[in-house]
Parts: structure tokens; C-alpha cells; sequence
């Protein structure tokens, strides 16, 4: 049985991803920005399932869960920063609010940096090897956006997008470290494609069940898996 924390966990792809690994006899410790929420979720789900108050936007929340979940378990096997912003008035570069761009930075890159900043201790004690996996898109993919031949190059979203590249930079400058101190951890960005959440919205092709699948692989890799790399539903991801 692995140890798993999960971000944004309290619905959607996090959610789903929670139910998966509790099913499989995993320790699940379901992150959310409130612990009531938290608490709620983790009833609807089977198996060990612990909630947490994890707000990613709040350091001291993050080291507070960090001291919980210590004082629980000596390793953490899986970490999958989920937990996202998308804003609603994200479309165009000359109205989207400044304020609307700091906050998705803050939450979509800061955030899981802080996380795994913070994580690394029981990440790096797991054997024989711990991974995390960072909720990326194809949308923060600039060979995807890229015009005039960009598969979204009509539109991307502007703060959204922006931080999906800049989450993907972040993977590799992660990597690169853990490479050089001959660590174990695996860490990837990993895109589960257009889901049926309340961001994707009910036209996405793919299912919830089918996006945490596609999150959940890479989440559980082998020590000889790959690392440092950009991956969606069909594998590897052009950056």
C-alpha cells in the first residue's frame, strides 16, 4: 500500500484519481482549501481516505498539512498537484484582469512548487521510488498554440495557458535537481486531456474516470520510468 496526497481533491479529476487509489487498497490524504469540503468528499469514497486542509495559495496551510500527514505516515509514495484556476473572463489578452494572471500564477505554479518544496522529506524517503505528477494541459504547450499550424491557435486562454508553460518549466527545473542529488522521485507534467468537469465542460471528449487514468499512470511509475518529461492521454507531450 503507497501513501498519496492530492490537491484540489474534492471533486473533479482529483476527486476521481482519490477514488481510484483508495479502491486499490491506497492510503489517500484528499486535499482541499477547506477542511469541511475535504471532510465531505472523503465520505463519498471507499476505503482509507483521510481529508486535509491544503490550500495551495496558503503557505501555512501547506505546512500544516505537511505536519499532519507526518505524523501519520514516514513516506509519501504519490504527490499530484491538481489543484488549478482557470479564470472565467480568461479569453482576451487586452481585458483579462492583471489581478486574474497573478492569481492563476499563484495557484497553478507557485502552489505546486510550494507543495513540493514542502513534500519533498516523505517523497524522498519513500523506496523505492516516489512520484509526483503536475496537472499540466495541451494548452500550455507552445508547439500546440503556436500559429498559424497550432492545434489552439484560435485560443488558448491567457492566464491559464501562461501557467500551464510555466508548470511544465517548473517540472524540468525539478527534475534537473533531482537528477543532480541522484534522487529517486519521478516527476512529470502530465496532461489528462479535455475532460467532463466543471472546467472542461459537458462537450469535452473525455471522461473523469478516463482523465485520472491517464494521471494515475504516470503517477505510479516504475524507479525506471521516466522523468522531466510532458505527457498526455497518447504519451509523450511536444513541449
Amino acid at each position: 500500500m503507497s501513501n498519496a496526497l492530492i490537491t484540489g481533491a474534492n471533486r473533479g479529476l482529483g476527486l476521481e484519481c482519490a477514488r481510484q487509489l483508495a479502491t486499490a487498497g491506497h492510503r489517500v490524504f484528499l486535499a482541499a482549501r477547506s477542511l469541511d469540503i475535504a471532510q465531505q468528499a472523503a465520505t463519498t469514497l471507499p476505503g482509507d481516505v483521510i481529508p486535509v486542509l491544503l490550500d495551495v495559495t496558503r503557505p501555512g496551510t501547506i505546512t500544516d498539512a505537511f505536519a499532519q500527514i507526518a505524523a501519520t505516515v514516514d513516506t509519501l509514495e504519490i504527490l499530484i498537484n491538481n489543484a488549478g484556476l482557470y479564470p472565467s473572463a480568461d479569453s482576451n489578452p487586452v481585458t483579462v484582469p492583471s489581478a486574474d494572471m497573478v492569481q492563476t500564477l499563484l495557484t497553478n505554479v507557485a502552489g505546486p512548487h510550494t507543495v513540493t518544496q514542502t513534500f519533498i522529506p516523505l517523497l524522498a524517503a519513500a523506496r523505492p521510488n516516489a512520484c509526483i505528477v503536475n496537472v499540466s494541459s495541451g494548452l500550455g504547450s507552445f508547439e500546440y498554440a503556436a500559429p498559424p499550424a497550432g492545434e489552439f491557435a484560435s485560443y488558448i486562454g491567457t492566464c491559464y495557458a501562461t501557467s500551464k508553460a510555466a508548470l511544465n518549466m517548473l517540472t524540468l527545473g525539478w527534475s534537473k535537481h533531482l537528477a543532480l542529488v541522484r534522487s529517486p522521485i519521478r516527476i512529470n507534467a502530465v496532461s489528462p486531456g479535455w475532460c467532463r468537469t466543471d472546467m472542461g465542460g459537458p462537450s469535452a471528449t473525455r471522461s473523469v474516470e478516463q482523465g485520472a487514468a491517464t494521471l494515475l499512470h504516470y503517477a505510479q511509475l516504475p524507479p525506471t520510468g521516466p522523468t522531466g518529461l510532458f505527457f498526455g492521454p497518447e504519451g509523450p507531450h511536444p513541449w
